[in-house]
């Protein structure tokens, strides 16, 4: 009997590749959806920028008009013209798995006016638009304090030039992240790259649970940590006085956190997956103290079926600047988003991404606050949509600008009540901007063996 078991997790072994060692820990009771957490439809509802022309769109980057985002067949591509036009292609030729081709985890413009694209296993690299020359900044082959990074999932630049990353593990990739949540070891780090002579060093060498998206706070003080692994965001300190002091951002949060965006407004859209809340069992918080029944899970369930242990919820939370949930959007069916990797904001404009969908999902904020749709994101919504050609762009935008010159003259010599609404005409929805329940959808939250 002994040597079937020796035998039984030696093949173990050579499944998952990695040793599985899951530790005890403990998060707060799970949130309730109430307030600005309340269920809606709205993710449910999104335009579906693009269906079925681009595969798997992960993070957004906006430059001179355009909108740029990495998809999950690793190309670049500007989908802000009717049809998406591709920047680069980040594949390797003759590639025949996630491990050899690449996976691209985020984008973001850097202070040359260029693009920053970060590939889980293969590194960094800037790539400039208009002539599509790439430049590598990183190649994940060089170790980083004796380490070969396993899974780059976040990067950010701060405001002196500097990138940032996360890598996740020390372990398991990112095709087997969920192994990174069950077994709760903090062996995440921060690493820290100079773009300029391409020196890299670890910020911090361990300490995170599952670190994933970053940001940056507004006056550069602080680096905002998407903590996967604890479903909550952690903030560092980057000024001199506490450096590296770390300190909870915002706690409990109702999903597994995903990439990080900061919007024009200092708040930070946050997509979740593997949502938890107080109306439903989740095996995340079931579980987190008792690793033996993880263990045993690893050990005689596949990776697919222990997903299906989690509900099928997409969720994205808006974040004020002291970590406070202020608005929340749902698809409590899954139908559309069933997870969130990122949800950028762009002058009114939300746009959704996820690995899994074949669109960008889109949707049109409600203006005030802050929230201001401008000429240049109307012109965005009808090039994307066919409703103006490439080569009548200045006109559409001198035309627009003329129009509310003229609106505007007009209402300086009418009295109006003041309000809050954006000067700027919204375009017009793709459906209907009402949210829309869907039919009942019955869910069955499964418990892990």
């Amino acid at each position: 009997m002994s040597s079937i078991l020796l035998l039984f997790l030696s093949s173990v072994s050579l499944i998952y590749g990695q040793q599985f060692t899951p530790v005890s820990f403990r998060l707060p009771s799970p949130p309730t959806l109430s307030g600005a957490l309340s269920p809606n439809y709205a993710l449910y509802n999104v335009e579906k920028l693009h269906e079925n022309k681009i595969r798997g769109p992960t993070s957004f980057a906006f430059l001179n008009g355009n909108v740029y985002t990495v998809t999950a067949d690793r190309k670049v591509l500007n989908i802000a013209p009717c049809i998406p036009q591709v920047v680069v292609s980040l594949a390797l030729p003759g590639c025949s798995s996630v491990q050899q081709c690449g996976l691209l985890t985020s984008i973001r413009v850097d202070n040359t006016g260029h693009l920053l694209v970060l590939d889980a296993y293969r590194g960094v690299y800037r790539v400039n638009p208009t002539t599509k020359v790439i430049e590598t900044l990183y190649s994940s082959t060089t170790p980083v304090g004796g380490r070969t990074p396993k899974y780059l999932n976040g990067m950010v630049q701060h405001p002196d030039g500097s990138i940032l990353l996360s890598d996740s593990s020390d372990r398991f990739d990112a095709v087997n992240e969920l192994y990174i949540i069950l077994e709760g070891r903090t062996s995440g780090r921060i690493l820290h790259l100079n773009p300029n002579t391409k020196a890299i060093i670890e910020m911090f060498k361990d300490g995170f649970a599952f670190p994933n998206g970053l940001e940056i706070s507004p006056d550069g003080r602080s680096l905002l940590v998407a903590e996967s692994g604890r479903a909550r965001v952690l903030s560092i300190s980057l000024v001199p006085e506490t450096f590296r002091q770390v300190s909870v951002f915002a706690d409990n949060l109702p999903g597994v956190p995903g990439n990080i965006r900061r919007s024009a407004r200092g708040t930070y859209w946050v997509g979740l997956s593997l949502i938890r809340h107080a109306g439903m069992a989740n095996s995340m918080d079931m579980y987190s103290a008792n690793p033996a029944a993880r263990q045993r899970t690893v050990y005689s369930v596949d990776l697919n079926t222990i997903k299906s242990y989690y509900p099928r919820y997409g969720m994205i939370v808006e974040l004020d600047s002291t970590g406070k949930i202020v608005g929340s959007l749902h698809d409590p069916t899954g139908f559309t988003f069933s997870s969130v990797s990122e949800a950028a904001e762009n002058e009114g404009l939300l746009y959704v991404g996820t690995p899994s969908n074949p669109f960008t999902g889109r949707i049109i904020l409600p203006q005030g606050d802050g929230r201001n749709v401008t000429i240049d994101s109307v012109i965005q919504v009808l090039r994307s949509r066919c409703q103006i050609s490439e080569e009548n762009l200045a006109q559409a935008k001198e035309t627009l600008t003329t129009y509310l010159n003229k609106l505007s003259a007009a209402s300086s010599t009418t009295p109006a009540p003041t309000t809050a609404a954006a000067t700027t005409p919204a375009p017009p929805p793709a459906a209907s901007t009402t949210p829309t329940a869907p039919p009942a959808a019955t869910t069955t939250v499964k418990q892990v063996p």
